[in-house]
């Protein structure tokens, strides 16, 4: 196995660790028995628990800036109209592929330190502020920011109800309850 799949078994079974029982859960050991590896693995890849931690910050949260770049690409404007289910749905699939990292993103997780929040929080404001941006140019006299938070909000929620409610709560099921959302939002411009 090369170096670069080891870091991202290894990064892989920590993100488990976090999520299955909280941030303090992860030790080298505990990795190194999620892994089915031995404790010097895990030394040979990460110098101690605070380099493997800082990996997986890093390695999560470009991950999740990326996912969501990529479902807001494109004109923010058309999110707010008419592609809004089409974007709700693209959303919750990105959850859907990778459901530890928005589980550790959207749901409390026990222990997580400032580090984590700040990245987190970081990404949260770049969308908040894109949508808040397009907003403004459709509805001058609207308060931008504060729909746009109300926005990014009802999209946490349905990734949380997704997350722990899979099977009752699938994307399309969201993309279809927000297509009348979506025609309010229209009848704006009108």
């Amino acid at each position: 196995m090369s170096i670069e799949q080891r870091r991202d078994q290894l990064l892989d079974a920590a993100l488990a660790i976090v999520v299955s029982d909280g941030h303090a859960a992860v030790t080298m050991g505990s990795v190194a028995a999620r892994a089915d590896v031995t404790r010097p693995v895990v030394y040979g890849v990460f110098a101690d628990r605070a380099a493997l931690l800082a990996a997986l910050l890093d390695r999560e949260s470009a991950a999740a800036a990326k996912q969501a770049a990529d479902v807001v690409s494109g004109d923010v404007d058309a999110v707010l109209g008419a592609d809004l289910p089409v974007f709700v749905e693209r959303f919750l699939r990105a959850v859907h592929e990778a459901p530890a990292r928005w589980f550790c993103i959207v749901m409390p997780v026990t222990g997580m330190p400032a580090e984590f929040h700040a990245a987190r929080d970081a990404v949260r404001n770049r969308i908040v502020e894109r949508i808040a941006a397009a907003v403004r140019r459709r509805a001058r006299d609207a308060d931008a920011q504060l729909v746009a938070e109300m926005i990014v909000g009802m999209l946490e929620w349905a990734a949380r109800t997704t997350l722990a409610q899979p099977d009752d709560y699938p994307p399309e099921r969201f993309a279809a309850a927000f297509a009348p959302v979506a025609a309010l939002l229209e009848a704006v411009d009108a």
